[in-house]
């Protein structure tokens, strides 16, 4: 549940920044109920090297979610996001804002069969990318999908 939460929270975060302040306080609080009773669940012996690298799993899984939710926007999906949802998610779970988010993000590894595609350009630094559920499929996607006796299907789809 943390990950869902932490993931609709990113999203209201990051690519509605100010528009759902609502839905962030309500995902925080949730991210907070939740981890306190995971904390509660997890053996005594582990959770110290555990919870020391519990913020970068949960970023990890954050950015990859978006990697694999939004395929369109891929090519957005940064050094400069992942950075930030790292230092998001470092600081809500320790409460500690770290300065070596470089060597944490070198050891992030999304490989889809064809190497880590996480290979990010270190100098480039893009906006982040814009999510929104508004988008329209491109003109040269819609001619061949769907076409049944001269007619679009599908027009109202809209992915993300």
């Amino acid at each position: 549940m943390i990950i869902i939460d932490a993931f609709w929270y990113s999203i209201c975060k990051f690519f509605f920044p100010g528009r759902y302040e609502k839905n962030e306080k309500f995902y925080l609080k949730r991210i907070a109920e939740n981890y306190i009773n995971f904390f509660f669940q997890v053996n005594e012996k582990h959770k110290e090297l555990f919870f020391n690298k519990y913020f970068n799993i949960i970023s990890q899984g954050v950015f990859y979610s978006f990697f694999y939710a939004f395929p369109i926007s891929r090519p957005r999906f940064d050094r400069k996001l992942a950075k930030n949802i790292l230092l998001t998610f470092s600081y809500q779970f320790t409460g500690i804002e770290f300065s070596n988010l470089n060597k944490l993000l070198k050891d992030w590894r999304l490989d889809l069969g064809t190497g880590n595609v996480l290979k990010i350009d270190e100098d480039k630094d893009t906006n982040l990318p814009e999510i929104t559920s508004k988008r329209s499929w491109k003109k040269s996607t819609t001619q061949h999908i769907g076409k049944k006796k001269g007619k679009k299907r599908g027009n109202n789809v809209k992915p993300l």
